[in-house]
């Protein structure tokens, strides 16, 4: 794992959440005609989306239509779901324009409950789900969401968790190398996809975004695109459907968090982990070992981490069967050669023997 890209996609993954709306409704609105759902007592279906940590110890970054869904966004989910179970591959443009043709939404929406998991490896025990709750803006009472830029901060109880570093270095026109994360609807183990930023533009409502040559999928949303410094330059949103989608620009989330009255503060508590996969790569098994033991005593629900020590612990299994194996090789060796060199002195004695008489 030497590309420098990667390495940083490795460690970025310990501040990554899946999050998880689940909201219900009474009624399907198409054409301006409400269609009731059998048995009247409403139907519930889960908006998933992911998140990441910019203060240390739970308060994360995530889209604002993953935790506060429109009625029209649930009613395109629904269609995508649909299509989907039929063989059709949704395009995402397609959608919106079936959305805006038939004015469709649902009614007696609400939201049941919010969720935030961390994401974990393969392998690992699954973290449980905990709830999730707005931050509020700055000295009021109103949630901090940015709809028109899709922002909105949150916050889930987590001490001792890190959080990533957000850049403080415009884009520009300037075509960066970026990996992005999601937490997919399969599982908790993230997904990762790597590609290139071309210049930030805006789209036909002025919104700013950074276009990226990677789709972002169902779940991506809301997660953290990082740069080859490890360091945050846009979140996931929007995807004309095809093989390119959208970051929403890492000053748009800088100025949400400044009106919540937040600075990003990765802590101190961060650097075991990053430190820890330094001494993996060098292959310095028993410093990095302590790097995550210290790192999952402060954070113990930090999956990177338990995934990491388990692969050094695996590793070091490896070496010292390696050095026994060795030794026995040189143990069988040394015997083999003294009997070698008895066998060598009593055929010398015979010899003498048989001279002598």
């Amino acid at each position: 794992m030497s590309d420098p890209l990667t390495r940083q996609a490795w460690i970025a993954r310990q501040a990554v959440y899946r999050i998880n709306t689940t909201v219900r409704f009474s009624a399907i609105v198409l054409d301006g005609t409400s269609h009731p759902l059998r048995g009247g007592s409403g139907h519930d279906i889960a908006i998933l989306g992911t998140g990441f940590a910019v203060v240390e110890g739970g308060t994360l970054v995530t889209a604002a239509h993953v935790v506060q869904p429109s009625r029209r966004s649930v009613a395109i989910d629904l269609e995508r779901e649909r299509r989907r179970l039929v063989g059709d591959v949704p395009n995402e443009v397609t959608l919106r324009k079936w959305a805006d043709k038939h004015k469709v939404g649902v009614s007696g929406l609400r939201v049941v409950r919010r969720t935030a998991t961390r994401v974990t490896e393969r392998g690992e025990t699954t973290p449980q789900p905990r709830p999730l709750r707005f931050r509020f803006l700055h000295e009021t009472t109103r949630p901090a969401i940015d709809v028109a830029n899709d922002l909105a901060v949150v916050t889930v109880h987590a001490p001792g968790s890190p959080a990533l570093t957000l850049a403080t270095i415009p884009n520009g026109g300037q075509r960066s190398a970026i990996v992005g994360f999601g937490a997919p609807s399969d599982g908790l183990s993230p997904t990762t996809k790597v590609g290139l930023t071309g210049a930030e533009g805006r789209d036909s409502g002025g919104r700013r975004l950074i276009p990226i040559a990677a789709a972002v999928r169902q779940g991506d949303s809301g997660g953290p695109a990082v740069d080859v410094d490890g360091q945050v330059i846009g979140m996931a949103s929007l995807t004309d459907g095809r093989n390119v989608g959208n970051l929403t620009p890492v000053q748009q989330i800088r100025e949400l968090m400044e009106r919540a009255g937040l600075a990003n503060h990765p802590g101190e508590l961060s650097d075991h982990f990053p430190t820890a996969m330094r001494h993996i790569w060098a292959f310095e098994l028993d410093s990095a070992r302590t790097e995550l033991r210290q790192a999952l005593g402060e954070d113990p629900d930090n999956g990177s981490a338990a995934f990491e020590q388990r692969r050094v612990n695996e590793l070091k299994g490896q070496r010292y069967r390696v050095a026994s194996e060795r030794q026995l090789d040189g143990a069988l060796g040394a015997l083999a050669l003294a009997a070698l060199l008895t066998s060598a002195a009593l055929g010398a004695a015979a010899v003498r023997r048989v001279s002598d008489r």
